[in-house]
């Protein structure tokens, strides 16, 4: 009789084997209880079938839908707090200020146009002096672009304004 001591696998084989690493893995300082080949074939079914693989995918994209919202939600605002503090304003300050203006912007008189993923209208940006950062008023994406292409120059203004009318 051999000296190596016998295990029996409780997997479906239920064969008594040597209690060796070469037909049982082991798990932190014991041997596993099922033999290497019947953890195969559980694993091979329990994996690779196509209705586990299906099965992972949707977890999968449930867990990366969650996410993503959870990442826009806490996205929004992180950025709104942000873009307040940048300026001195409490939510409070730039919602009397909206309100100050009609919830138009301050030159065009229009409502913003731009509308985010979600379908809700952005935000009016938060127009500034550059020298003494005074906030100055609300604007729309098109007039606070166009403000800040022309660099708040004054003249730069007039000249275009002389142009336009002009043609």
């Amino acid at each position: 009789m051999s000296d190596i001591p016998q295990k029996r696998c409780i997997g479906p084989c239920g064969q008594l084997l040597p209690a060796t690493t070469e037909f049982f893995r082991r798990v932190r300082d014991r041997l596993r209880s099922s033999c290497k080949e019947c953890e195969r074939a559980y694993d091979h079914g329990r994996i690779r079938s196509p209705e586990a693989k299906e099965r992972r995918r949707q977890q999968q994209k449930n867990w990366d839908r969650r996410r993503e919202e959870q990442k826009r939600a806490y996205g929004r605002a992180y950025s709104k707090a942000q873009r307040l503090s940048q300026y001195d304003l409490t939510h409070e300050e730039y919602q009397a200020l909206l309100e100050q203006q009609g919830y138009v912007c301050a030159i065009c008189k229009k409502a913003e146009t731009i509308r985010l993923k979600s379908g809700e209208p952005r935000a009016l940006a938060i127009d500034h002096c550059h020298k003494t950062g005074k906030v100055r008023g609300l604007l729309c994406q098109a007039c606070n672009t166009a403000l800040g292409l022309l660099e708040d120059d004054i003249e730069r203004i007039q000249m275009l304004l002389a142009y336009l009318q002009a043609s």
